[in-house]
């Protein structure tokens, strides 16, 4: 009996090991790379005072013309500096084409052909991403390539096969970025919405390291995303980039925005609107189902985060709900950004009208902000500046006019 009780154990144990060895050799074919678990953020509430800055709209403006060959239509678009002068670079998905300007006089520079660079591969709902001339990254189809100004394309990695559909993506409110050695960039919202499994599993940021053609995925959905249904519109995040190398992630559907290393450091600070009341209710999985529009117009949301690097400070869009009577006469929900400073205290909110889009906002190298407006002028690309209001400075002014400037 007890050679046989040994024999049940070594069979068990070798068992054990085949197993362990079978699911790596499936990981590795399938090139999937598990990433450990990150901490838990480490919750910080930091008392708002919404009154300190305002952010309201300038006079001076940005046009980019159009040349025939050229169309309004954006899938993606950055600002990159070569050699002290910064350009701003459009692509559009009717011409398959990269337009780049110089910013200072909003002038065509240079037009590169996507199409051309991907001629012999099946094209896919690209994006571009210029870091400089010479080093241009475009997401296509089931790969991110590095081409040249040229059109030559130099290196490539495909996407992760495992979890399917993870695709990345390049745009201005998940911007690219270049960090030792590798190329960092959102995950387009692909997963499967209406199972919490997948959801668990879900990883929001690529890492491609062009040296070593290898892809993995970071960073998981926030808990409240996780554990609860909402759908695919509430799904896509947006991140900035700060000035002590984190990543700083803003999600629909939760008021925390989060900041990490991506190693030990993970922090959530509250970034909740003053205008919002209560939670965002998830969806049944039967909403979640059905078209998810409604359910998202009907609940409080946020939207796309930015870090401006000259003052320091955080710009987060939040969007108020709408009833079921404002929907029905298909209303928009009203925005604004909320500001933050550089240690994630809430100092202002101020509304934007809808037709600022806050999804297109950049800031430029002096500390400019811009958003995109007038989007349907099949003529010209065009920008209008917001600027901080400061209370002291107002408060100087009026002072000022009274005769009794404040020391």
């Amino acid at each position: 009996m007890q050679r046989i009780c040994h024999k049940a154990n070594g069979y068990h144990v070798l068992l054990s090991i085949f197993l362990c060895l079978f699911f790596v050799a499936i990981s590795s074919c399938s090139g999937w790379h598990s990433e450990p678990d990150y901490p838990s953020p480490v919750h910080k509430y930091i008392p708002p005072q919404s009154d300190l800055v305002q952010l309201k709209v300038a006079e001076d403006t940005l046009h980019f013309p159009l040349d025939d060959n050229a169309y309004n239509s954006l899938k993606s678009f950055n600002l990159f500096t070569e050699n002290d002068r910064e350009f701003m670079c459009f692509f559009d998905e009717r011409s398959m084409a990269v337009s780049i300007y110089d910013l200072a006089n909003q002038q065509k520079v240079k037009t590169i052909s996507i199409k051309s660079a991907l001629k012999d591969r099946k094209i896919y709902k690209p994006t571009v991403f210029i870091n400089s001339f010479d080093s241009i990254f475009v997401n296509n189809n089931k790969a991110v390539y590095l081409i040249d100004s040229a059109g030559a394309i130099k290196n490539k990695i495909p996407f992760l096969e495992n979890p399917g559909f993870s695709w990345a993506i390049f745009n201005n409110d998940t911007p690219p970025i270049l960090r030792d050695g590798s190329l960092f960039a959102a995950v387009r919202p692909y997963v499967n919405d209406e199972s919490l499994s997948a959801l668990k599993e879900w990883k929001v940021l690529y890492e491609f390291d062009f040296q070593n053609k290898t892809a993995k995925l970071h960073y998981p959905l926030p808990a409240i995303l996780r554990e609860q249904y909402y759908g695919s519109r509430f799904l896509d995040h947006s991140y900035c980039y700060n000035d002590r190398d984190h990543f700083v992630f803003s999600f629909p559907a939760d008021s925390a925005i989060y900041e990490t290393d991506l190693a030990n450091f993970h922090m959530a600070y509250s970034g909740k609107s003053m205008f919002q009341l209560g939670g965002i209710p998830p969806l049944s999985k039967q909403e979640v189902s059905e078209d998810g529009s409604k359910n998202f117009m009907l609940r409080d949301s946020y939207g796309a985060i930015y870090f401006d690097p000259t003052k320091k400070r955080y710009l987060r869009v939040a969007m108020s709900k709408i009833n079921e009577q404002e929907y029905e006469a298909k209303k928009t929900k009203d925005q604004r950004i909320i500001i933050f400073d550089d240690q994630f205290r809430i100092i202002g909110e101020s509304p934007i009208h809808n037709s600022i889009l806050l999804k297109s906002l950049i800031i430029t190298s002096t500390g400019n902000i811009y958003a995109r407006v007038m989007r349907k002028d099949e003529y010209a690309i065009h920008f209008i500046r917001l600027s901080y209001i400061e209370k002291n400075n107002e408060l100087n002014k009026i002072a000022k006019h009274a005769g009794n400037p404040i020391p």
